[in-house]
C-alpha cells in the first residue's frame, strides 16, 4: 500500500495561457521515478465538485528535486481545480503514491522517442530533467504537439535543456500529428523505445501511425490523459 504524505503549497505559476503548474514541498519520506503520478487530495473543497476532493497528476519535476513536487494542468471550471488555484500558499495538501510504469525505460544507448500532445508533457519532462541532470547517454527526441505556442506548457525550459544537451532534440509543430512526423522519427532512429503521453485520441492515432510504420509493439509504451 502506498504511503500518504503531507505536502505544502509552495508556489503557483502560470506556464501558458491556459494552465498552472503547483509545487509542493517534497517530503522527505517520498520518493518516485521520472514519469511516475501522484493523487493529490484537498483537505477541504473551497467550491463543490461532483468527483470529490482528490484528482490524479503526472509529476513534472526531476526526482533528483529533493526540495519540491511540481504537477501542472489546464484551467478549467472544475470545483477541485478551483480549490486547488485559491488555496493560500503554506496550506496543506496530502500526496498519495507515487505509482505508475510510464518510465524511462532505455538500454545505454538505445534511442528515445517522446511524443506529447499539450499537458501530456508533463510525465516526458520529468523523464528529461532527470535525463539531462543524469547525463545519459540515450539520444531523446521529442515530438511536442499543440494547438498553439500560446498553449504550449515549458516550451521555453525545453528549448533550453536542449541547447544544453548534445543528447536531446526538439521537434515541436502545432497541427495534428501525421504520418511524416511519424515516419521521419521511425525512419531517424529504428531502434527507439517510444513513449507517448496525451489525450486518448492523439496517443490512439500515434500508436497506429507507429504499427504503419512497422514499430514494434513492445517498444512503445502509452498514457492516455483523460478529463480531470
Amino acid at each position: 500500500m502506498s504511503r500518504i504524505h503531507t505536502a505544502t503549497i509552495l508556489e503557483r505559476k502560470r506556464i501558458a495561457d491556459d494552465a498552472l503548474e503547483i509545487s509542493f514541498s517534497r517530503p522527505a519520506s517520498f520518493d518516485f521515478v521520472a514519469g511516475q503520478y501522484i493523487q493529490v487530495k484537498l483537505p477541504n473543497l473551497l467550491h463543490a465538485d461532483p468527483r470529490g476532493s482528490s484528482r490524479v497528476f503526472s509529476i513534472a519535476s526531476s526526482p533528483n528535486d529533493r526540495q519540491r513536487v511540481s504537477i501542472a494542468f489546464r484551467r478549467s471550471a472544475s470545483g477541485f481545480k478551483r480549490s486547488l488555484e485559491q488555496l493560500p500558499l503554506g496550506g496543506h495538501v496530502l500526496l498519495e503514491g507515487a505509482h505508475g510504469f510510464f518510465t524511462l525505460r532505455h538500454a545505454p544507448r538505445r534511442p528515445i522517442v517522446f511524443v506529447a500532445g499539450g499537458i501530456g508533457i508533463t510525465p516526458q519532462l520529468s523523464m528529461i530533467r532527470f535525463a539531462t541532470e543524469e547525463k545519459l547517454a540515450a539520444p531523446i527526441t521529442l515530438l511536442y504537439l499543440n494547438r498553439s505556442e500560446k498553449s504550449a506548457v515549458y516550451l521555453d525550459e525545453l528549448a533550453v535543456l536542449a541547447r544544453r544537451s548534445t543528447h536531446l532534440s526538439i521537434r515541436s509543430t502545432f497541427k495534428a500529428v501525421d504520418m511524416p512526423d511519424v515516419r521521419q522519427a521511425a525512419d531517424d532512429f529504428p531502434t527507439a523505445v517510444w513513449h507517448l503521453a496525451g489525450p486518448a485520441g492523439m496517443v490512439d492515432r500515434v500508436r497506429s501511425l507507429l504499427s504503419l510504420s512497422a514499430v514494434d509493439e513492445l517498444s512503445v509504451c502509452t498514457e492516455e490523459f483523460v478529463g480531470y
